[in-house]
């Protein structure tokens, strides 16, 4: 989404020697493996012989697979989509200390207030690392005095 002109772009992809199944690095090696794509859109759909299409997925193939993951994990299915993933990204980032910089670097979003948006997470007074995170963007103003008479 955040590539409009398809040029591509590098991101990390963190390793999780601990939870082996779980790891996406092993398991984007998989994937490339079984469907040998190399180039071009690397999550697409499949033809009915297994091979993968041409094309990139639709954000509504994906949003449909998050819903099913959802339901399989007796979720509220309304509050998800394919967004879900993304600020998924962001709040564990947030709870993790990742700076909105890195997590921006990510993500791919060129403005701070938009990746905000994704953010479900709220630090607590004694985790923030800034007046803002605590407060949220609100406007502090210092009190005003009190006319004399």
């Amino acid at each position: 989404k955040t590539d409009q002109e398809g040029e591509g772009r590098q991101i990390a992809i963190p390793r999780l020697d601990r939870a082996r199944p779980f790891c996406p690095v092993r398991a984007l090696a998989r994937w490339r493996k079984i469907s040998g794509v190399d180039a071009g859109p690397l999550f697409r759909g499949l033809l009915r012989n297994g091979r993968p299409r041409p094309g990139r997925l639709s954000d509504k193939v994906v949003c449909d697979a998050v819903k099913r993951a959802a339901t399989r994990a007796g979720l509220d299915v309304p509050d998800f989509g394919a967004h879900s993933l993304r600020a998924g990204y962001v709040t564990t980032a947030r709870q993790r200390g990742v700076d909105w910089g890195s997590i921006m670097e990510q993500t791919g979003h060129r403005r701070l207030e938009t990746v905000k948006r994704y953010s479900r997470y709220a630090p607590g007074v004694h985790e923030a690392t800034r007046i803002a995170d605590v407060f949220g963007g609100l406007r502090l103003t210092r009190p005003r005095p009190k006319p004399k008479r």
